[in-house]
């Protein structure tokens, strides 16, 4: 009988950090932590049984347990980056983002050449808002990662953070180059130039996406929204049906259906669809939006009254839903109620301009044209880039004017009848 030779000792490591790692992949943090925890006795002098099991840890919600078996790893082996990785990331699932960036700083001094101390340290920073200091750390750490892609991503998405939409495009093209088989280069990339006006090129871009990626579901959820940016209503309404049909759950193939079908007027199909969407998909609130614009386009002003409410106990923060419901209630002859709500939405969101529109939207609806010249004319004060409200300054005071000449007309009339007397 032929003999067979003992598994030698980097063996049966390899046998236990595997078993151990099949619990991992289907997520039984419960048996995953009983197998780590094995290794880690079994060998103890490699860091991967207290990496392992302090992500289980941190899975159970045992986030101080974590903590401490990390610090174990790290006081054990001070050299080795991969325990304090998992320290540096513990706070992240805690929403801790302080704490975590001050740990990815300690991990870029100690550790300059690993890589997530930049990525991950840099989503620490943007969820703190210091979105300068995340840029600086993104422009280091691609002098010593030129091809890393998750970088190349985290220096894309800053640049369209901040709304630098041109820079955005460059490095979201620059994440193409390095990795073309990656969908978010794409997708990202359109968004950028959909944002500069550049309707033609994110169409082309999204276009190839759905044929490079044709199961990415994002690529052709972004595919159906260019064809409403590009107010091609009926290629939209195509587009979403492919979405519904693919993937029935995902909420923007109602959303955006029932908008392209609005602005053909179709507002049967339009409610019929975003009924679908509220019971299939209950939890979600943004069909309730295009629910109550539903009964905003058809006039139908006391349904879209209580729509819009509906949405503001979804959404408190939907600004239409208290600047669009307050020219619904005017145009319902609520005046008082509506001119209490423009002026909450006015209170809630001052940095934006369409509270300020509507409130003066609500004053031309109760023919008060004075007042709702000067409330465009504040609106236009606020907001000097906006053009649109420049117009309708324009037009306000035209109408002023016109008044103005009408009510000159009537008194002129009624003193010759006077005089004839």
């Amino acid at each position: 009988m032929a003999e067979t030779s003992s598994p030698t000792p980097a063996e049966l490591a390899a046998r236990t950090f595997a078993f151990a790692g099949e619990a991992e992949a289907q997520k039984d943090w419960p048996q995953a932590l009983e197998r780590w925890n094995l290794a880690r006795r079994s060998f103890p002098d490699q860091t991967a049984g207290y990496i392992g099991a302090a992500v289980a840890l941190r899975e159970l919600g045992r986030f101080d347990d974590a903590e401490a078996l990390l610090g174990q790893a790290i006081e054990r082996f001070p050299h080795d980056s991969g325990p304090w990785v998992g320290w540096a990331a513990l706070p992240h699932g805690r929403g801790d983002w302080a704490v975590a960036a001050q740990r990815w700083g300690r991990i870029r001094a100690r550790f300059p050449q690993e890589a997530m101390g930049y990525s991950l340290g840099v989503v620490a920073l943007r969820a703190l808002g210091r979105t300068a200091e995340a840029e600086l750390v993104l422009a280091a750490a691609l002098e010593h990662f030129p091809d890393e892609g998750r970088l190349r991503f985290e220096y894309a998405v800053a640049a369209a953070e901040r709304a630098d939409w041109r820079a955005a495009a460059e490095r979201w093209e620059v994440l193409r180059s390095h990795l073309p088989d990656q969908p978010a280069g794409y997708v990202g990339g359109a968004a950028a130039l959909r944002e500069q006006g550049r309707f033609a090129e994110a169409e082309a871009l999204l276009a190839d996406a759905v044929t490079r990626f044709p199961e990415e579901q994002a690529a052709i959820v972004a595919h159906g929204w260019s064809a409403n940016h590009r107010r091609d209503w009926p290629e939209a309404v195509r587009r979403w049906e492919v979405v519904r049909r693919r993937y029935p759950d995902a909420v923007d193939g109602y959303c955006g259906a029932a908008q392209a079908l609005r602005q053909l007027h179709r507002f049967d199909e339009a409610q019929a669809i975003i009924a679908e969407a509220m019971q299939r998909l209950p939890a979600s609130p943004e069909p309730y939006v295009e629910h109550a614009w539903i009964a905003h386009d058809t006039r139908d002003w006391p349904e879209a009254v209580r729509r819009w409410e509906m949405v503001r106990g979804r959404l408190p923060d939907h600004v239409p839903a208290y600047a669009i419901a307050a020219e619904a209630l005017a145009k319902a002859g609520r005046f008082d109620e509506a001119e209490a709500l423009v002026a909450e939405a006015g209170q809630r969101f001052p940095d934006t301009p369409l509270p300020f529109a509507a409130a003066a939207r609500v004053a031309e609806a109760g023919r008060r044209w004075p007042e709702a010249a000067e409330r465009w004319r504040e609106a236009q004060q606020r907001f000097p880039a906006e053009a649109e409200l420049a117009l309708r300054l324009h037009e306000a005071e035209l109408r002023l004017t016109e008044a103005a000449g009408a009510t000159s007309r009537k008194t002129s009339r009624r003193s010759r009848g006077s005089s004839g007397r």
